[in-house]
């Protein structure tokens, strides 16, 4: 393949699926980050008071389905100033809640030496195979950075990966559309009957 040319049509599934894992896997990241060892002054972003010992904050999100709205709340209550805030896990693992993309940059400028990506996310990266900067860390990170920041940069981004990723997108609602309407068909034929 050429130098800016298109994949061939049969790899697309395989570019779109490497794509969704990476921009799922940096999002992740961004939303997972963990403050390693003490608190430094460069890294002291305001906690969400109230945490319960065992729980956490997980009692007030109640459910999957609240947490974008619950995260949301606080965003504006305690990342307003900072851009980020601080929730606890269940088993008191405190997590860095990223909102602003001014304090992702700061947050990613201090990989891998103050922050790193929780264990159980690099496991999960690592268990289906995706070695590589999504999943390392420390020297291996710093290395494989510089080759995969060439591929990521804003240009790649916008000219190659965002129209595919933005086709895939409408494919998918084009799909559940239409799922959605044989179900409507589905259920007046029932009640017809």
């Amino acid at each position: 393949m050429a130098d800016g040319e298109a994949p061939e049509q049969s790899a697309w599934p395989l570019v779109a699926a490497a794509t969704a894992l990476g921009v799922a896997t940096v999002t992740a990241s961004l939303y997972s980050f963990l403050r390693h060892g003490k608190r430094s002054s460069d890294m002291d972003w305001p906690t969400v008071p109230g945490a319960w010992p065992l729980f956490g904050h997980f009692p007030y999100i109640q459910s999957l389905d609240r947490m974008c709205d619950v995260l949301s709340q606080w965003a504006d209550q305690y990342g307003t100033s900072t851009g980020c805030f601080e929730i606890t896990m269940p088993g008191g693992r405190q997590t860095l809640v990223v909102c602003r993309e001014d304090a992702a940059v700061q947050i990613m400028n201090q990989r891998p030496q103050k922050v790193y990506r929780t264990t159980e996310l690099r496991e999960a990266i690592r268990s289906i195979h995706a070695n590589g900067v999504f999943a390392a860390e420390g020297p291996q990170w710093q290395r494989e950075r510089k080759l995969a920041s060439a591929a990521l940069n804003r240009k790649q981004l916008t000219q190659h990966y965002l129209p595919m990723l933005k086709e895939q997108a409408h494919k998918l609602i084009d799909k559940w559309i239409v799922s959605v309407e044989q179900q409507q068909q589905q259920q007046q034929q029932q009640q017809n009957q």
